[in-house]
């Protein structure tokens, strides 16, 4: 999904928002733009100092794909993986 919205030609990065666990800050969430995102490995991705929104994110952080909760592009969901949880 992140590596689609960074590549396609038709798509301005800097207008995604990744929400994400962050434990430890309020909310135990926090968000990231997609300008503030240095790299997308195979397994995480790599943010620039106090990129985080919601706590600060000291020199760069790895975020694990799959503490990703939405995506959100140009204001719009693109990607909700909250959809469901806890409920069995």
């Amino acid at each position: 999904m992140l590596n689609g919205l960074r590549w396609r030609p038709d798509s301005d990065f800097g207008l995604v928002d990744v929400e994400y666990v962050h434990r430890g800050v309020p909310g135990d969430m926090a968000s990231v733009r997609g300008s503030d995102i240095i790299s997308l490995e195979p397994w995480m991705m790599v943010i620039g100092r106090d990129a985080g929104r919601g706590g600060p994110v000291p020199g760069r952080a790895a975020i694990p794909y799959h503490r990703i909760v939405r995506v959100k592009y140009d204001g719009k969901t693109v990607l909700d993986r909250s959809i469901g949880e806890g409920q069995d």
